[in-house]
């Protein structure tokens, strides 16, 4: 048991100079201090206040944010602002409530309050407030200032500095300003104006930069005449002076188009690159729309604030506001202000027990006996009449895939070796060991072993890779680990046309060539499909279009991006290609409107001709706006598209392959939805959480630059938003596979992907889940962005991906709720309103286009409980903007997920005892399996075989069978039945403790709403440390034995159980293990 250590010291004693209203002392004379009865505080009370601090003491128990209560009586003026800031130092994150009210017996009512996040290390938190005295309270009731500190447990916190201030307006400020034009994004604002600033192109080359003068107008200044020609990362410091008569907080109010940071004398103290969703968040330009408080000393004070462009302006907008700020400067952004933390033992994280990496023969881990073999026992893959995938001499039994993408990745993934790192065109291939033939075989089966192992059956990978096209060696060693997965039971998805490319002379990564089927886009398709269609594997002696080892071909992966502007220029795209863009648009404009007067007309517009017209900027993107300009574009985009389908399918199958195809794997919006709806006899997506995507450098500072960055957000307090992106593009009448999907590191709640995608996955009865990439890792390595095998974190959740999706531990729902797309939704650039997808979080739910061709095999006609319509939503598809890769965004106005579970309750199909409340929400599957606390980061899943729960600090979940009492640290925990039996009566059982991962020695620092520097250090796994009391209802208690266990299966140390009325009594402490597990092994012996 860690100490909890509360230090609130009064800023009088610190030599604070601005005036603090709270006592300069610290004791029960002046603080009070309420502890809930049932709450345990193993601090006397004599010694809760000591040394002008409070001191407490609190073990690991269920957290109760309002069992602890700290407060102390100072007059508050009624319609004053106010702040209070203190300063915490502690080891852990924990939330922490503050509030003003009045002192009323029996109840302290608050006026106001605010739930801070408290982060590790030593930060100063603030709080902003009106105190707004309620007409029944009397006036003569004593007003307080308190803490709620319950949430505190098994941890060492700190707290000190409080001070409580008035806040004035600030002072106005002049109109004549100092400018530094394209300065540098990396270098903090200095905290007086200097005679020269720096301007860097990649933070490290600097050019010096002299100060102009500009002239606010009527509060506000047009940075464009600055620099008319820049880019998204230009940015222009803005700084003036003001005089203060004394030390003081100020309030001022911006806005900026479209980002701004904001400095007093040196310190930031705000910036909207850095909110949740950066930048101004509206468009209604208003000093209203950022409240800043900020403190003033008395005499000369520098203000400078970094202003960087939109989409279509860039100003800067400033003057008095009486409104509160809305993002609290550390309840929002203390992540940017933590310090760096070096990952190692006895820091609060301990190194992970590997053993080999890859799962062992025969240990718990081991789920090969899942998979049959080969991968051709039961024939090809067809669609049943129902559109169900099965096997053709197995047509009884729907089948569903689990796997991953790789390994054909080419050198330098981590995971495919080849026999010498010197290519035939005389690449070198750096950093890179190469293996004799005898290696690479070995390699191949263990591989295919270790894969199986893990309960996969399914392997997705692309041919326009090095691999593919470098030498015959390579070539043949390719074919070599084909026929090694075919002999474990796994099955293939190919994706022919790879974005990417080769990466070396001869490659065409660019999507939009076969979008706009260029020659030799058209050449470069049909090479790579009869590369690997027409010929023959000479270990299986059989072609790949002839081999039911081969389930599924994919024309081009992620072929959506090429037409959203903003994708284009990392695609290589060249003038010839846009001016062949440019044609096609015309050809369609010509076809739809026959003369350029009707055009005009539909327009409002004044071209002379049809090649006036030029594809226009913007319109996939964030900045489109809706117009007849861009309804034509997107329909003729989606024209495109069924082209491309059309010669993609003509020419696989002029090469023999006679089995499922896909397309379009990102979809977007409507029009995507259609074409896939019409062409694909397999729906496919893709979509990740905390997507690992390098960012604007406005969002990126000195000691992260150059490395990649992830949200910080949990995904289930989104309403698990990625995923509802995934069932936004399920079709009812086909199979649905999952071919990309992670919660990535660094994210600290990537312990929910296992519950999350597994979970919902089997509830929407999806067919096919392949995370990527990388599942069987043989040596250790870094932490990257998407690698699996060497991610203890990433591996826990494919087991439970694996138990609940593959296994089918998690029942599908038997209803159907069918959004119905109009032919007019297909013209607009929007994905499906993320309001109208909270449904799939609690019953079936589909899509159909009413009337659209529907492909080969699949079924003609399904039923639905009910059908809605799709909606528009008030926002377009904002892929920058979302953490979500390819969800949507916007808000729907005219429909309600809260009002629709209303109408489900009355249709029956949710029950009355459902606890799905989407207002609150909470949302819980109509079989009852799985249930949301979004606020709570919170989501529990009780199935016979498997119970498990997704949880922070303090919480506890009862399952059912398993009870989860109480823990230390966020995370997962989950009780998997490894027998098949249920686990009241299982007597092989995997438990399973996620917390988060890290690079040993790896410095890691919070930057803004991401984590950076996660990359570095050295290639061992290192584990948060954490606790947990747990217990399991079963038949029969005796001899059950507890197992810590390597990350390959094999046993470690032992675990002492307890046996208590029934049930099994279950205390796990990794800090006590010699290295850290992620997996333990319950076994009756």
């Amino acid at each position: 048991m860690k100490k909890l250590f509360f230090s609130l010291l009064a800023s009088a004693a610190l030599g604070l100079s601005a005036e603090n209203l709270l006592p300069a002392k610290m004791d029960w004379n002046t603080w009070r201090c309420w502890i809930a009865p049932d709450y345990k505080v193993a601090t006397p009370r004599k010694a809760c206040f000591a040394k002008n601090a409070l001191q407490l003491n609190i073990p690991l128990q269920k957290a109760k944010n309002g069992a602890v209560l700290l407060y102390t009586f100072v007059p508050l003026e009624d319609r004053q602002d106010y702040r209070l800031t203190f300063t915490v130092k502690t080891s852990r994150s924990a939330e922490l409530s503050v509030g003003a009210g009045v002192r009323q017996k029996p109840h302290y009512p608050l006026f106001s309050s605010k739930r801070l996040q408290i982060h590790p290390g030593e930060l100063q938190y603030d709080w902003s407030f009106r105190f707004n005295r309620r007409k029944k309270i009397p006036a003569d009731a004593p007003s307080a200032i308190s803490f709620h500190l319950g949430n505190f447990i098994d941890s060492e916190v700190e707290i000190r500095n409080v001070k409580l201030e008035k806040v004035d307006p600030c002072p106005k400020l002049n109109d004549e300003w100092t400018a530094f034009v394209n300065t540098s994004v990396y270098r903090e604002a200095p905290a007086i104006i200097p005679e020269r600033w720096t301007y860097s192109a990649n933070g490290r080359k600097e050019t010096d930069i002299f100060p102009v003068k500009v002239k606010a107008v009527n509060g506000k200044i047009d940075c464009l005449p600055l620099i008319p020609k820049h880019e998204p990362r230009s940015c222009v410091m803005l700084m003036t002076e003001v005089e203060s008569d004394r030390d003081r907080t100020v309030r001022l109010g911006l806005a900026a188009d479209w980002y701004f940071t904001f400095y007093c004398n040196g310190k930031e103290y705000y910036s909207t690159s850095r909110l949740e969703k950066a930048g101004n968040e509206t468009t209604r330009f208003s000093p209203d729309n950022h409240p800043v408080d900020f403190e003033l000393k008395k005499g000369k004070n520098t203000i400078a604030i970094k202003v960087f462009p939109g989409s279509n302006g860039w100003f800067l907008m400033y003057g008095p506001t009486a409104k509160l700020p809305r993002h609290q400067m550390w309840q929002n952004l203390a992540e940017w202000y933590l310090p760096t933390v070096l990952i190692k033992n006895g820091s609060g994280w301990k190194i992970a027990a590997l053993g080999k990496l890859v799962v062992q023969p025969g240990t718990a881990l081991d789920f090969s006996g899942a998979v049959h073999t080969p991968a051709e026992k039961f024939g090809r893959l067809i669609l049943n009449d129902k559109g169900e995938p099965v096997f053709e001499r197995d047509a009884k039994n729907p089948v569903r895939f689990f796997g991953a993408n790789g390994p054909f990745s080419g050198a330098g993934s981590g995971t495919y070796p080849y026999e010498t790192n010197v290519r035939d065109d005389g690449f070198v291939i750096k950093d890179w060991a190469p293996m004799n033939r005898a290696q690479f075989e070995a390699f191949a089966k263990e591989y295919a072993r270790s894969l199986r192992a893990l309960g996969m059956n399914h392997i997705r990978f692309h041919i326009e890779s090095r691999c593919w096209y470098g030498t015959k060696e390579e070539r043949d060693r390719n074919w070599f680990m084909i026929s090694e997965l075919k002999k474990q039971g796994c099955y293939l998805n190919i994706s022919i046309y790879d974005h990417r490319g080769s990466g070396f002379a001869g490659s065409h990564p660019r999507r939009i060539g076969l979008l706009l089927l260029t020659d030799e886009a058209k050449a470069r398709f049909r090479e790579n499909a009869k590369t690997i269609l027409d010929t023959v594997n000479p270990y299986t002696g059989t072609r790949l279009a002839d081999d039911p080892q081969l389930v599924t071909v994919e024309f081009s992966n992620e072929e959506e991006g090429c037409m959203i502007w903003t994708n284009l220029k990392g695609t290589r795209v060249t003038a010839n290609e846009i001016q062949l863009f440019n044609r096609r648009f015309r050809e369609f404009l010509s076809a739809k409107y026959k003369n350029i007067a009707a055009l005009n007309n539909a327009w409002k517009s004044s071209f002379d001709s049809f090649e006036k017209i030029t594809v226009p900027r913007g319109l996939l993107s964030g900045a489109a706006k809706d117009s007849p300009k861009s309804r034509d574009f997107i329909e003729c985009c989606t024209e495109l598209q069924s082209r491309m389908m059309e010669f993609c399918e003509k020419t696989i199958r002029e090469f023999g392959y006679k089995g499922l195809i896909g397309q379009f794997d990102v979809p977007v919006w409507f029009g995507d939805n259609a074409v896939r709806s019409r062409y694909s006899q397999i729906a496919l997506g893709h979509s990740y959480w905390s997507h690992a995507i390098g960012l604007n450098l406005n969002t990126q500072r000195d000691a992260v630059r150059g490395s990649r960055a992830a949200t910080m957000q949990s995904a289930v307090s989104s309403a698990a938003l990625y995923w509802r992106n995934l069932a936004a593009a399920k079709f009812a009448d086909r199979p649905y596979f999952v071919t990309e999907t992670n919660h990535c590191p660094p994210n600290p709640y990537s312990y929910e992907f296992g519950l999350v995608m597994g979970g919902y996955s089997a509830f929407q009865n999806f067919r096919a889940v392949l995370p990527h990439s990388g599942p069987v890792t043989l040596t250790p390595e870094r932490l990257s962005a998407f690698n699996i095998g060497n991610n203890p974190v990433a591996r826990d959740s494919l087991s439970l991906i694996y138990a609940l999706f593959r296994r089918g531990d998690a029942a599908p729902s038997t209803h159907n709720i069918a959004l119905q797309v109009s032919p007019e939704l297909t013209k607009f650039f929007q994905p499906v309103s993320p309001e109208q997808t909270k449904l799939a979080l609690m019953t079936g739910f589909s899509m159909e286009f009413p009337g659209t061709p529907r492909p080969a095999g699949v079924r003609s006609s399904v039923p639905h409980d009910l059908a809605i319509p799709a909606t528009r939503t008030d926002g377009l598809y904002k892929p920058e903007l979302d953490d979500a890769i390819g969800a949507g965004s916007g808000k729907d106005r005219m429909f309600s997920a809260a009002e629709f579970a209303d109408l489900l309750r009355k249709r029956g199909i949710l029950s009355a005892a459902n606890l799905s409340v989407p207002a609150q929400g909470i949302y819980q599957t109509d079989n009852a399996q799985i249930t949301m606390f979004t606020a709570e980061k919170k989501l529990e899943v009780r199935t016979p075989r498997t119970q498990g729960a997704c949880l922070t600090a303090g919480s506890f979940a009862d399952l059912g069978d398993f009870a989860i009492e109480s823990t230390s640290s966020d995370g997962c925990i989950s009780l998997v039945s490894v027998d098949g039996l249920p686990l009241s009566a299982s007597r092989r059982m995997l438990l399973i403790f996620t917390t988060a991962t890290a690079n040993k020695n790896g410095t890691v620092s919070y930057r803004g709403a991401f984590l950076h520097g996660w990359q570095n250090g050295d290639p061992v796994p290192m584990l948060r440390i954490g606790k947990f009391n747990a217990s399991l209802k079963h038949s029969d208690t005796a001899g059950f034995k507890l197992y810590a266990l390597a990350l390959d299966g094999t046993r470690r140390e032992g675990i002492p159980l307890k046996s208590e009325n029934g049930r099994l009594k279950i205390n796990v402490n990794t800090d006590k293990l010699k290295k850290a597990s992620v997996y333990f092994e319950l076994i009756q012996e």
